[in-house]
């Protein structure tokens, strides 16, 4: 009973050091990683006590050790596998890497952090009140950074936290680094604070609150003049009142794979403004022609090395050595998946999109039946469902997954989203259970 306890109280560190870490995203790196160590660490606790909880009479020492690694294992996602050889992919594109000692460590101290943190999270939110809190911090954090970017904005020029300038002296970047980042934050936060004012059940004067908010995220966003994030956004409402007005399952589907088009076809048209716009020189690192010659210089790069790529944070330095002007700046692409495929190969981003597949997979299987009531938890899921593919959407344009506050916020709402669905998928099974107890 005392180990049932400890392990207990293991989830609510782990939930609170989550809190904080959804906190400080738009604020320090270091509390980021200095939260998800602690989050890490009580749960690599909580899997010892598990270990020792677990009955092992009779066992000889190599089934023991056995099942003390089976006591790590992940709890199932629905996305566990195509997460898996992912990072397979990485682990082959890191040993044959072109400096295997920058990918191994960019592996350990980047890529993975994020992954583990999903699964953590997934396994301590189990019921809707923990999510309601997580949401509550998400909201209270964006609302401060949206102020702090007016403030920057329009009166002192730096944010009130970190003393960060505006980008170019006129686009809002609050305490992110560039106006683009603070874009692609808001991008996730405005349909999950808009799907959150949507609650029926809530007072009128808390939704109209939360209206407020979201028309202050909104203002936000446009004072960054981040066209990439405008259009991200604008695809991230649509999918949240597509999703839920729309309750029939065929046309969910239809509307899921018309988002999904929009999404390809606007890559296309990218690369087809190149001709109108190669000549214009305005900010070169915001404009289209400037990001489709990256694009054109990098699938060169790809070429190259088509199968596991050039190792994971290896894209700046060996990118030099393809572009046509060599002496300028060290670049990302400014596109993560066409990066993703430098770095880590073809097979690296096939499985990546496998990963994207499968989540939206898993939405899309459930969301008819998640909309067929008025729960909050089932219009916040299709929220939060907005916020990713909105942020997925924008890394077509920027290098939001190779940002440690954005790739971070992106997996944590994915974990709350996967565990939205694990405690839907909970209540409906009690539900039928309760039916069927009845009946007879």
């Amino acid at each position: 009973m005392k180990i049932d306890y400890f392990i207990e109280k293991l989830d609510v560190a782990i939930r609170f050091f989550f809190y904080v870490l959804i906190f400080w995203i738009p604020y320090s790196n270091a509390a980021i990683e200095s939260s998800f160590g602690f989050c890490f660490f009580f749960w690599m606790i909580k899997r010892v006590l598990i270990f020792v909880k677990s009955d092992k009479t009779g066992m000889n020492l190599g089934c023991k050790a056995l099942m003390f690694l089976k006591a790590f294992k992940p709890i199932c996602s629905g996305i566990n596998r195509p997460i898996y050889y992912f990072l397979l992919a990485c682990v082959f594109s890191a040993l044959w890497s072109v400096s295997p000692a920058i990918s191994a460590f960019s592996f350990f101290a980047k890529t993975l952090e994020v992954y583990l943190i999903f699964f953590v999270i997934v396994e301590v939110f189990t019921d809707k009140k923990q999510v309601f809190i997580a949401l509550g911090v998400l909201t209270f954090t964006a609302f401060s950074t949206v102020i702090d970017s007016f403030i920057q904005h329009y009166i002192t020029f730096r944010d009130i936290f970190n003393g960060q300038e505006a980008f170019n002296n006129d686009r809002a970047t609050a305490a992110f680094k560039t106006a683009n980042s603070l874009g692609a934050y808001l991008v996730v936060a405005i349909p999950v604070v808009l799907s959150m004012a949507f609650q029926r059940s809530k007072k009128f004067l808390f939704r109209l609150l939360l209206m407020i908010i979201v028309f202050c995220m909104c203002w936000s966003l446009l004072i960054t003049y981040s066209r990439g994030a405008w259009v991200a956004a604008s695809v991230a409402v649509l999918f949240f009142v597509l999703f839920s007005v729309i309750k029939n399952k065929k046309l969910v589907s239809v509307g899921l794979l018309f988002v999904i088009a929009i999404l390809v076809i606007s890559l296309f048209v990218g690369l087809r403004m190149k001709k109108n716009f190669g000549s214009k020189e305005l900010n070169r690192a915001n404009t289209v022609a400037w990001r489709v010659g990256v694009w054109k210089e990098s699938i060169e790069m790809i070429k190259n090395k088509p199968f596991l790529g050039y190792g994971i944070n290896t894209f700046a330095n060996e990118f030099q050595k393809f572009r046509k002007i060599p002496s300028a700046n060290p670049t990302y692409a400014h596109n993560c998946y066409i990066q993703i495929a430098a770095e880590t190969g073809l097979l690296g981003l096939i499985c990546f999109l496998w990963i994207i597949i499968s989540i939206f997979k898993k939405i899309t299987h459930s969301i008819s039946v998640r909309l067929m009531g008025s729960n909050n938890l089932r219009i916040v899921s299709v929220g939060i469902a907005a916020g990713i593919f909105g942020l997925l959407f924008h890394s077509f344009f920027d290098t939001d997954l190779y940002s440690l506050q954005l790739s971070m916020f992106l997996w944590s709402m994915i974990a709350l989203e996967m565990a939205i669905c694990n405690i839907l998928i909970k209540d409906e099974k009690d539900k039928r259970d309760i039916s069927s107890i009845t009946t007879k």
